[in-house]
């Protein structure tokens, strides 16, 4: 049952309800407990408790070397934010996940930034000439 369903349930009996969203790993929205339990005279307040979701999101720690587009898509589908950075270099191929800011494991909070780098081939710098 949604809190809307079971608020709804509870106050057509009589009772005043007092709602409380607690950070849970359930979805938002799902009851998690209502109190007092037993027999409880009509017009006493029942505490609804229900999930507001995750406190926080871990930023996932398998990104590095990934494609860029993939872990950019999983960021945002996880509720975040992200501004992306190219970096030239030999050292990955080209399109992959570098490094993140934060980190793989960190905590953020729904809506935080991620900072991510992404490979671009390296390009040859010209070389210096000696004037002969």
């Amino acid at each position: 049952m949604s809190i809307d369903e079971v608020v709804q349930e509870i106050a057509a009996m009589g009772y005043a309800v007092q709602q409380e969203g607690q950070p849970s790993d359930e979805p938002p929205g799902v009851v998690l407990s209502v109190t007092p339990v037993g027999s409880v005279p009509r017009g006493s307040t029942v505490t609804v408790v229900y999930s507001t979701g995750p406190s926080g999101i871990e930023i996932p720690s398998d990104l590095i070397g990934r494609p860029a587009d993939g872990a950019i898509a999983d960021l945002i589908q996880s509720g975040l934010n992200v501004n992306r950075y190219e970096e030239s270099t030999a050292d990955a191929d080209p399109g992959t996940v570098l490094r993140t800011d934060p980190v793989g494991g960190s905590i953020v909070d729904p809506g935080d930034t991620v900072d991510v780098w992404i490979a671009v081939e390296a390009t040859d710098s010209p070389s210096p000439t000696d004037g002969n």
